[in-house]
C-alpha cells in the first residue's frame, strides 16, 4: 500500500466528485451538439436519463472521478498547435 508521503503534491488540488455533480456535468455535455447549440428538447430528456445512468455506473464500477478544487488553476493550459517547420 503506498504511503501518503509518496503521493504527488498535484493530487491535493483535486477533489472526488459526488454523484449529483457528475450527473450535472454529464447532462450539460450531452445537451449541446458539436457546434455548441442546444439540442432539441427530446434529446435533452434522453441526455438527462443517460447522464444519471452514466454517473451511477461510473461510481458503482469504482471509477474515481476528480474535479479541481475551487481556486486551483491548471498550469500551462491547452497545448498550442504544432507549426510546420520553415522552408518545407
Amino acid at each position: 500500500m503506498p504511503d501518503e508521503s509518496d503521493r504527488p503534491a498535484e493530487v491535493d488540488q483535486f477533489l472526488e466528485v459526488d454523484l449529483a455533480d457528475l450527473a450535472d456535468a454529464l447532462y450539460h455535455a450531452l445537451s449541446f451538439d458539436q457546434q455548441g447549440k442546444p439540442r432539441a428538447w427530446q434529446q435533452r430528456i434522453d441526455a438527462l436519463t443517460t447522464a444519471e445512468w452514466q454517473a451511477r455506473h461510473l461510481l458503482t464500477s469504482q471509477f474515481v472521478v476528480l474535479r479541481r478544487a475551487r481556486g486551483v488553476r491548471l498550469m500551462g493550459g491547452p497545448s498550442a498547435p504544432a507549426k510546420a517547420p520553415r522552408g518545407s
